[in-house]
């Protein structure tokens, strides 16, 4: 469960780091990834927060 986690964490990261980079060289992005960027970064937020807390 917790290999998981991990992958589906570091695959947002990796997808958040991207659209990032695309910013920065002046590249477009489209409405679906800045959709998907945004639930990326809310699984993230959500994996955070919750990864302290006790099963």
């Amino acid at each position: 469960d917790g290999l998981s986690k991990s992958l589906v964490a570091l695959q947002a990261a990796w997808f958040c780091l991207q659209c990032i980079a695309r910013v920065a060289q002046h590249l477009p992005i489209s409405l679906l990834e800045i959709t998907t960027g945004g639930h990326a970064l809310y699984t993230l937020f959500t994996y955070i927060l919750w990864a302290s807390k006790p099963m």
